[in-house]
């Protein structure tokens, strides 16, 4: 019996990740399936995947397939790089579904992760493989951006839906509404969409709930990809985004419901994972690229929003008081960070040469690329380009499409890049590198 069990599931380990037996991703996916419904604690008493809050607090009993998941030799060596990369691959399964499919595939994987990030073997095994595949063509940073991916669709779709629900139950207490005065038809119609979007908003907000929990807990141990060149501004920008959304007074109102709960949105919670997350990544960000990435975010830093988010996380609760009072230290430095570019922007003014501003971002190169295949000079890897190619594969919007492998550093650029702002930087406010050439 236990060596037919070992030998399944080597079988179950090995061709999840083997493209080469199983090309389909979607069809390696349903070994996956087999292996969450054989994980400890796999469900409740029926049976039935539990949610995160479920599970919080609960001691993993013992099953039959611990030994096989805690000892067997092949899924300590293999099963987590084989999911992570399975993670990205079911992006590109070619059904036409496939956008909604891997959702629910990938919910298993997080339960999956979820465990095995407990099993001290396996935790070894993921750091050893992130540390590996960190660099800008990592598996590990794809596998950052399609959570990131993942949790922006998520959350934004479960917050449309709050919106209609709030809508609807205002115009149900209004007897001057338009609902009381239609027709029996359309009022049932529209009851039914209520319930429905409770339905869907419960579901996207569990299923971001596990997506932000594994952000959690692996940046406690795991920032290197978060941290990259590739991936850092859009980590910043997407968690200042949840922030706005989460802790902005107007923002709040336009969610707020009468039971919240019933639809799975447990607002509190969500904000203790995010502030941990910023906590997590501040206290790795030895060179200061994470907080400059915050604070330089137009779109979305609001630098009041995080002092109140430390004060709501205290209150709450939901986190611990060093994740608040990290959130309080990043502010101080995001807003230096934002003294500082606005300094250099008074310093250069409108006097850059074109040859060192990037042509689709219209900002100064500070790591520029070369496109080898077209010749063309432009901007971070992270902000041009690497964002498209780890989203499409292959594609950007640029005129041709190219790979990763085509786009190479390069170093003279990046000198006469730094040197450039090295000069200004030590010149007085009044002058620029241009006026000082000329």
């Amino acid at each position: 019996g236990s060596e037919r069990l070992d030998d399944f599931m080597e079988f179950l380990v090995m061709f999840s990740g083997s493209s080469l037996h199983l090309k389909n991703p979607y069809l390696r996916s349903k070994l996956v399936e087999v292996l969450a419904v054989w994980m400890p604690d796999a469900g409740d008493d029926e049976g039935r995947p539990q949610s995160r809050r479920q599970r919080r607090g609960q001691v993993r009993p013992p099953s039959f397939a611990s030994g096989l998941f805690e000892a067997h030799p092949t899924a300590i060596r293999c099963l987590v790089p084989h999911l992570i990369k399975l993670y990205v691959q079911i992006e590109f399964t070619g059904s036409h579904g496939a956008f909604y499919e891997k959702f629910p595939i990938r919910s298993n994987m997080a339960r999956l992760f979820d465990y095995l990030w407990t099993v001290p073997a396996h935790r070894a095994t993921w750091k050893a493989y992130a540390a590996e595949e960190s660099g800008e063509e990592g598996q590990y940073v794809g596998f950052i951006n399609m959570l990131l991916n993942d949790l922006i669709f998520l959350l934004d779709e479960a917050m449309k839906k709050m919106v209609e629900i709030k809508q609807f139950e205002a115009d149900r207490d209004n007897p001057q509404s338009e609902l009381h005065s239609a027709p029996d038809e359309e009022r049932e119609e529209r009851e039914s969409g209520y319930d429905q979007n409770i339905g869907y908003a419960k579901n996207d907000f569990s299923l971001a709930d596990e997506h932000l929990n594994l952000l959690r807990y692996t940046t406690s141990e795991i920032t290197a990809a978060v941290l990259s060149e590739s991936m850092v501004a859009r980590v910043a920008s997407t968690l200042n985004y949840f922030l706005l959304m989460l802790v902005d007074p107007t923002q709040r109102k336009t969610f707020r419901v009468k039971d919240p709960s019933k639809c799975g949105f447990y607002p509190e919670q969500l904000l203790g994972d995010i502030a941990q997350i910023y906590a997590n990544i501040s206290a790795a960000d030895a060179t200061g690229r994470f907080a400059q990435a915050v604070g330089t975010d137009e779109r979305s830093f609001r630098a009041p929003l995080l002092l109140e988010a430390a004060a709501l996380v205290r209150r709450f609760g939901t986190a611990p008081a060093e994740a608040a009072d990290a959130l309080e230290r990043l502010r101080d430095t995001a807003l230096e960070a934002v003294a500082e570019e606005e300094e250099l922007d008074d310093i250069l003014g409108d006097d850059v040469p074109d040859e060192y501003l990037d042509p689709l971002m219209g900002e100064i190169m500070r790591d520029p690329v070369k496109n080898h295949v077209r010749g063309t000079v432009i901007s971070s890897f992270c902000r041009s380009v690497f964002g498209g190619l780890l989203s499409v594969g292959r594609k950007t919007a640029l005129p041709q499409s190219l790979r990763r492998a085509e786009l190479a550093a390069r170093r003279e650029e990046r000198c006469r890049t730094g040197s450039v702002l090295r000069t200004a930087t030590a010149l007085p406010p009044s002058k620029s590198p241009s006026s000082s050439q000329s």
